[in-house]
């Protein structure tokens, strides 16, 4: 039993794949949230991702597309590591500056500083799309230039940390193993002018195979019962 319930109250939505976007750009079916109050959009990749992919929402006022417009959005939350070290330079790490590994090459957007570990999201690897940082390696703050000595390979890779997004879009990484979430409130939507429903995109950036997966999961629906209440009502997956 799952917080009194026996069974799953709440629909998932298959939105994309798993595929490879070189075969195309994507658009997952059109998701309702009439009776969503929140929930988020679970964009993985796999152990393939020869190139970016655009990643953008769009709303409508029905599950035809009626109007289709953008629907913006400031933040996603990605994969990130933590970066114990040790033998920091005077110079202390900035939040927001680039990580770069003396021996590894991976860069990585520091997102919290202590005093023994930085937490960064990685955005280029060093060598191939892996995410593994060398032991003992030199760490070297960007814009501070501040120095210390790698602690391992880099640990928590299950963490997902805040990115803002410009122009309501972002360009997924060339690195495996990623995830990326989207939050979407019903609020987001202009409910002013009966929009209601809302879609994912993908974009086909080039001809270099890299394979994703999304899900929708709302976190909180005004009405849970068993069977769930669909958000997709007669469209197919495809």
């Amino acid at each position: 039993m799952l917080f009194g319930f026996e069974r799953p109250m709440m629909p998932t939505v298959q939105l994309f794949g798993p595929e490879d976007v070189a075969d195309g750009a994507g658009a997952s079916v059109w998701v309702s949230m009439e009776n969503v109050h929140y929930g988020k959009i679970i964009l993985t990749a796999g152990d393939t991702v020869g190139q970016a992919s655009s990643v953008t929402l769009d709303q409508a006022t029905d599950s035809s597309g009626t109007g289709s417009k953008t629907l913006g959005f400031d933040y996603m939350y990605q994969s990130g590591q933590k970066l114990p070290f040790t033998g920091r330079s005077a110079a202390n790490f900035q939040v927001g500056e680039t990580c770069t590994g003396g021996t590894s090459n991976n860069v990585g957007t520091i997102k919290q500083v202590s005093s023994d570990a930085l937490w960064v999201v990685i955005t280029t690897a060093g060598s191939g799309t892996g995410t593994t940082w060398t032991d003992a390696e030199t760490l070297t703050g960007g814009t501070s230039n501040a120095t210390a000595t790698m602690s391992g390979t880099g640990t928590d890779e299950d963490i997902l940390l805040q990115m803002a997004v410009t122009s309501d879009t972002f360009d997924t990484d060339t690195l495996t193993f990623k995830t990326y979430e989207i939050y979407i409130d019903h609020t987001m939507l202009d409910a002013d002018n009966d929009y209601s429903h809302f879609q994912l995109d993908l974009s086909d950036e080039g001809s270099s195979s890299t394979y994703l997966n999304a899900i929708f999961v709302p976190l909180s629906m005004r009405t849970q019962t068993y069977p769930q209440i669909s958000l997709i009502g007669t469209q197919k997956l495809t």
